[in-house]
């Protein structure tokens, strides 16, 4: 009965019909996400030790997937490719001239990602933020297994040895703290086959009052509680 593929405007509630369903969406995942005040002081934390509370605004959010992404069998059961840097940063310097943006905040999961950024950001006077990603003890060399099986063998393997310098808990906080600091920025660059990019830009909107400026390299934006509804330039997915 939530499906908005199947359902149309059904699924929205009445009152928020002539919202549409984008809105509808960015609204109810605002209010969900809201994070606590240990989590907010943590996001608060990260910004001004990476200094993203003075970088210079409008700032460019991008997020660039890479890890089990890249994987396997992943890159056609997401209908996403993983694309070098250089093609991300061309189409940011191009938002940087049609928006008169100041800076740019990256998230990534690739340590390489950020070298290449370091280089770049001063060959093109484009500034550059990012969190530095954090190593686990968990290998994405065997991508094909369910994902489900590989996070319930993480728990297990953290509740018997909590010396591991692995923590389910703290990788969720790490990964919304990415979220919640590309939610704060002025425009977007990603990709929408991926579900952070979507929450990001949704989030984004909804605290912005506003559609904001984005760019998507391979899909429009989806939410249709996992229906292969997700139309990518790779062909469909579950959104």
């Amino acid at each position: 009965q939530f499906s908005y593929g199947i359902h149309g405007n059904i699924a929205i509630p009445k009152k928020w019909r002539h919202r549409g369903h984008f809105w509808f969406v960015a609204q109810l995942l605002a209010w969900l996400l809201r994070p606590n005040t240990k989590t907010k002081r943590h996001i608060q934390s990260i910004r001004k030790i990476i200094g993203l509370d003075r970088a210079p605004r409008p700032i460019l959010g991008i997020h660039i997937r890479r890890g089990d992404a890249c994987q396997g069998s992943q890159p056609n059961a997401k209908m996403r490719r993983c694309d070098p840097f250089e093609i991300y940063w061309k189409r940011a310097l191009q938002l940087r001239t049609q928006y008169n943006l100041k800076s740019v905040f990256i998230a990534s999961d690739d340590p390489q990602i950020f070298h290449n950024a370091s280089i770049a950001t001063i060959r093109d006077n484009f500034p550059v933020f990012f969190v530095p990603p954090i190593k686990t003890h968990i290998s994405f060399v065997d991508a094909d297994r369910n994902w489900d099986l590989i996070l319930s063998e993480a728990r297990q393997s953290y509740r018997a040895n909590q010396h591991l310098n692995f923590d389910p808990a703290a990788l969720a906080i790490n990964i919304f703290t990415d979220i919640s600091l590309l939610a704060r920025c002025d425009a977007f660059l990603g990709k929408f086959t991926s579900n952070v990019d979507r929450i990001a830009y949704a989030l984004l909107t909804a605290h912005s009052h506003c559609l904001k400026p984005f760019v998507s390299l391979d899909s429009i934006w989806c939410h249709d509680w996992s229906n292969r509804v997700g139309k990518s330039i790779h062909g469909s997915f579950l959104c």
